[in-house]
């Protein structure tokens, strides 16, 4: 589980546009490097209800990954997504954000639950690396 909280969150998105994200730090989990998550508070172009955020997970080709996403108390369906190069998968239609700030801390909670992960790397060629995740090991045992 991933967890990014913004702080300050009024005065961090008081003047930030639609079609404007705040990024999270790139992380590694489970073998995938440079991890990231895209937060648009007041939506893309592609948001279609006034009010709704927008969330995306960024991955480095070579994942596949089933994943949740969250924002407050909202999580959404589970998706499930390969990475063939560096992009964002998510949802330009997340959630209505203001029911979700925490306002007695200011403050807002992103949530990313790992449900499946295998990751595929090539550090040089002829060298291939494979990580099923956690789980392929458990259905082994």
């Amino acid at each position: 589980r991933v967890e990014w909280t913004i702080n300050d969150f009024s005065a961090r998105t008081r003047d930030v546009a639609r079609n404007q994200a705040l990024w999270s730090e790139k992380f590694t989990i489970l073998g995938a490097a440079d991890v990231q998550l895209e937060f648009f508070p007041q939506g893309r172009d592609s948001t279609a209800f006034p009010g709704f955020c927008a969330l995306f997970l960024w991955c480095p080709a070579g994942v596949q990954m089933k994943y949740r996403l969250q924002v407050g108390k909202h999580f959404a369906a589970p998706d499930e997504d390969s990475y063939d190069m560096r992009m964002g998968h998510g949802h330009s239609n997340f959630c209505m954000l203001e029911a979700h700030v925490n306002k007695e801390t200011d403050s807002l909670l992103i949530g990313l639950d790992i449900l499946e992960i295998r990751v595929r790397m090539e550090p040089e060629p002829g060298l291939r690396l494979f990580n099923h995740g956690p789980e392929a090991a458990v259905a082994r045992e």
